[in-house]
């Protein structure tokens, strides 16, 4: 089953049986992440669920609809292990990927790097 969702609009989606007809709805929500990365709010029958999966908070991410009230939140938590926390800043970022880029068994290597910006979660 493939339905298309838009981010943003909620969508009703049917569940048809022998016995009973019953549907529930689910709203994509843009997770500023990478390209087509969504959280999903799924309401019906069973509550209002929250699964966010991986993406990238800023201010106003969820104004357009309420995600505080929901019965369940799934939370992609994986950064909040101390073994993942610690991120290269901006600058040492960019040393690293230096470093790699001079290593003598990369010298015939041909590098793309495809960013907008360094640390554009600033």
């Amino acid at each position: 089953l493939f339905i298309d969702l838009t981010v943003g609009e909620r969508r009703i989606i049917p569940l048809v049986n022998q016995f009973e007809s019953i549907s529930f709805s689910v709203t994509p929500i843009d997770a500023n992440h990478c390209p087509g990365a969504v959280c999903y709010l799924f309401e019906g029958y069973f509550g209002r669920f929250l699964c966010t999966g991986d993406f990238r908070y800023k201010q106003g991410l969820f104004a357009s609809i309420n995600v505080f009230d929901v019965d369940r939140l799934y939370l992609d938590d994986t950064y909040c292990s101390p073994f993942y926390n610690r991120f290269l800043t901006e600058h040492e970022c960019a040393a690293e990927m230096k470093r790699i880029i001079d290593l003598p068994q990369n010298a015939n290597s041909k590098f793309m790097i495809a960013v907008d910006t360094l640390g554009k979660e600033r």
